[in-house]
């Protein structure tokens, strides 16, 4: 009887492991699927002494903004996404963070004052946020100047 009673304890302790396990999967040291230490859709480009991802189809140099727009930047896990065009014509192109500020820093903000939009995905990382907070203080962008949309973007 002993060993009956002993045998579904671990029967059960067994199965709750493996429903926390599916519960918090994402969570720990990564695994097969965790992509961490992928970087399947960038290319790595050297200038001046920096490595920065750009697009596969751009060549290696500077994004600009149309003269007069305000950025519009998409945080998605952990990287940072550049938003061109507008409805069905929007795309996003992944930028980096140095690029993100250079390009809040030369936005003209309009009559409210916005030079940078931020938009997040489920999918997006309270560290990305923070560390783009964190930059953008650094190089003298008031925190009224950007405007973090509400909710998550699918």
């Amino acid at each position: 009887m002993r060993k009956r009673v002993g045998g579904a304890i671990i029967l059960v302790a067994v199965g709750i492991g493996i429903w926390l396990n599916s519960l918090f999967t994402g969570i720990g040291p990564g695994g097969d699927d965790s992509n961490v230490g992928r970087n399947e859709e960038f290319n790595v480009s050297v200038q001046n002494n920096e490595i920065l991802p750009s697009a596969t189809t751009e060549q290696p140099g500077e994004i600009n903004i149309p003269a007069g727009s305000v950025p519009i930047v998409l945080i998605d896990d952990r990287q940072y996404l550049l938003q061109s065009g507008e409805g069905a014509e929007e795309t996003f192109q992944p930028v980096t963070l140095a690029e993100v500020v250079r390009l809040t820093q030369a936005a003209q903000p309009g009559e409210d004052g916005i030079q940078l939009h931020i938009k997040r995905r489920e999918t997006s990382r309270a560290s990305t946020e923070s560390a783009l907070s964190d930059a953008l203080r650094q190089a003298g962008v008031p925190d009224n100047a950007v405007q973090q949309h509400a909710g998550f973007v699918e």
